[in-house]
């Protein structure tokens, strides 16, 4: 799932990306799909021929950032750019 604010109130809408079980092992399609992409991205990448958005990263980490984030991409501050909140420090499964 994935958030885009809604002008009205702050509220946010709910647009589900349906990936499949990712990561799981009854996923397994999806994740050779996903596991083969990776390489060819990274390569792209490294020759310079896709680049990642522009972003601004509001704050260092912590859900307290996302009404910081909220207002400046309100208030126009990021221009085209991607305006992103870590949310909490990632971690593998143990």
């Amino acid at each position: 799932m994935y958030r885009t604010p809604v002008e009205s109130g702050g509220a946010f809408e709910f647009s589900p990306i349906s990936l499949g079980p990712v990561g799981r092992p009854e996923g397994a399609p999806i994740n050779k799909i996903l596991h083969d992409s990776i390489p060819v991205i990274y390569a792209l990448i490294e020759a310079g021929k896709i680049t990642p958005a522009e972003y601004v990263q509001i704050g260092d980490e912590g859900v307290g950032n996302v009404i910081e984030a909220y207002a400046f991409q309100l208030a126009g501050k990021g221009g085209n750019k991607k305006v992103i909140v870590k949310i909490a420090q990632g971690q593998g499964p143990p």
